[in-house]
């Protein structure tokens, strides 16, 4: 009876404190475009098509974007598909 005390005396002494948890939010990538409405980005200049967070569509001059909602709009407009994203994936 006496080690069955012994450890239940053990056992009320405070615990650890926690370490304290980082709530802040993550930033958004830095080079995705935010763009509203249309899921798909054009450059004439290539005449190729990206998803928006495509790396590449980042680098598209914000005064000849082109946008589109699905990414035939876009092939029918004569744009081919991004070789890196893939824009067509996931579409029938």
């Amino acid at each position: 009876m006496a080690a069955l005390l012994a450890l239940a005396a053990g056992c009320a002494s405070d615990p650890a404190p926690l370490p304290a948890l980082d709530l802040q939010p993550e930033p958004p990538a830095p080079r995705a475009v935010r763009e509203p409405g249309g899921g798909f980005i054009g450059s004439p200049a290539d005449r190729r098509f990206h998803r928006l967070d495509c790396p590449l569509a980042a680098d598209i001059d914000p005064a000849r974007r082109e946008l589109w909602a699905s990414p035939y709009e876009a092939l029918d407009a004569g744009y081919s598909p991004c070789r890196r994203c893939e824009p067509m994936l996931g579409w029938r």
